[in-house]
């Protein structure tokens, strides 16, 4: 049983009674097609159903204004793939997956066009969601956060895909806890202001690997950054070859983020990389050993450990080819 959904030319206030799915309330559908095409909505909206499991949900922003969209079900139901695609509009908040249970197994979301106003989230609010697939080419104006993974949810592996859009933030994990497997962010073309391979507050991500081969980023962190709880990234992998970095490259996280083992490769980028660190930011990014390999990039500082203190037990810096003017196995 399949259903569609258009949205034109209305306004919806909020309650719980207003808000609109896709799927059914305790029946299963296996296929749903909701299209915001113009007008207000302020209460969620759900690809999937209020406790029912979906097969595949399509969210389609070609207009109007959105709070709050979720790709898969409310309080239940899992849902095997969630598809939301933006070509117009403003959305405060997009998840791909669930918001409170259920699992949904692949969420797509498609951002070209349309305007989000508080952040992306690829998997759910505190549902889990086995693989997050995002892809960012065009957006009305600057995206503030972008999570690969969920609000505060597990998720075993997330893609996010920066191909053209302004963006502030990128986490490549969770905002506010959850475990990850590995988490994958790769900027082609956008212009972004800073990546952090991990979570953004708690949580854990086991392998975290970041791969820039165009576009430019003010800052890249291989880790986490958290104003409070610590976030944990087991192994961090940068890869640059053609990203234009304007500040730094750090192989572990930000405050209050610990990291075992960090490998940075620079390859080449569009303009001289002022500052590498193999270490973090802050004297609360601990890390274990760092790997910094030097490809070919032409690069003004070099430094094995951490910027602003952290406890790093073991450097390693090699200079195979490319151009470094200072070099430094410490910290600043």
């Amino acid at each position: 049983v399949g259903s569609e959904m258009c949205i034109r030319d209305s306004n919806i206030t909020t309650s719980l009674e207003n808000n609109i799915y896709g799927g059914g309330n305790y029946a299963t559908t296996n296929e749903t097609n909701v299209y915001l095409k113009s007008g207000t909505t302020t209460g969620n909206i759900y690809g999937g159903g209020k406790n029912a499991q979906a097969t595949t949900t399509h969210v389609y922003i070609q207009g109007g204004t959105a709070s709050t969209i979720y790709g898969g079900s409310d309080s239940e139901g899992n849902v095997r793939t969630t598809n939301i695609n933006g070509t117009s509009g403003t959305v405060s908040t997009i998840y791909g997956g669930n918001y409170l249970a259920g699992v949904s197994t692949t969420t797509n979301v498609t951002i070209n066009g349309t305007k989000i106003s508080t952040a992306i989230y690829g998997g759910g609010n505190q549902a889990t969601t086995t693989t997050t697939n995002i892809t960012l080419t065009n957006s009305t104006s600057q995206i503030p956060l972008v999570y690969g993974g969920g609000k505060n949810a597990n998720v075993t592996t997330t893609n996010i895909n920066c191909n053209g859009a302004s963006i502030n933030n990128v986490y490549g994990g969770s905002g506010d806890g959850g475990n990850i497997n590995k988490t994958n962010v790769k900027i082609n073309s956008s212009t972004v202001t800073t990546v952090y391979g991990g979570n953004r507050n708690g949580g854990t991500v086991t392998q975290a690997n970041i791969i820039g081969t165009g576009g430019q980023v003010t800052n890249i962190y291989g880790g986490g950054n958290s104003s409070s709880t610590t976030t944990s990234v087991d192994t961090t992998t940068i890869t640059i070859n053609g990203t234009k970095i304007t500040t730094a490259v750090y192989g572990a996280g930000g405050a209050n983020s610990t990291t075992a083992t960090t490998n940075v490769t620079l390859t080449s980028s569009s303009a001289t990389i002022p500052n590498v660190y193999g270490g973090g930011y802050s004297t609360t990014s601990g890390v274990t050993t760092t790997n910094v390999n030097c490809n070919g990039a032409t690069i003004t500082n070099v430094y094995g450990g951490s910027s602003n203190g952290g406890n790093v037990d073991k450097t390693n810096i090699k200079i195979n080819s490319g151009t470094v003017n200072n070099i430094s196995v410490s910290y600043t």
